[in-house]
């Protein structure tokens, strides 16, 4: 994405539909990573309780893969979260309204269909959520 390009949709890039999408938009992207911005929102699938738990940030991450995925071209539909590495979670639950920061990037070449990624979610200028992923290509 060069500096004047403008990012396409989110919706464009990710197989998630309705509140079920929740990015809302590509603000950064480099070889092999991307970084995008959400804001936890009423009516989001995930939130238990009104609030979204820490667990369900690693959709949010899972999602970003899926940009990154259409940005470089891959299918909108056809990949699929494999596996989820070595997860570190804030556990305080996130208010509704709360602005998010999502990034991957990925750790070589897709093997046998499957890609590996770190992702990263930050809120309030701290992470609180790493984790690397394992997502089909195919």
């Amino acid at each position: 994405m060069s500096p004047t390009a403008e990012p396409p949709a989110v919706a464009d890039l990710v197989p998630q539909r309705g509140a079920m999408c929740l990015l809302d938009e590509i603000t950064g992207r480099e070889a092999g990573g991307v970084t995008c911005a959400a804001r936890v929102r009423p009516g989001c699938p995930l939130l238990v309780g009104g609030a979204l738990p820490a667990w369900a940030l690693l959709e949010y991450v899972a999602q970003a893969a899926a940009a990154l995925r259409g940005l470089e071209g891959g299918p909108v539909a056809g990949g699929a979260l494999a596996a989820i590495r070595d997860a570190t979670l804030d556990p305080s639950p996130l208010s509704v309204g709360a602005a998010l920061e999502v990034q991957v990037r990925r750790e070589g070449p897709a093997r046998g269909g499957l890609a590996l990624l770190a992702g990263a979610v930050r809120a309030g200028g701290r992470t609180i959520c790493t984790a690397r992923i394992v997502v089909s290509e195919g």
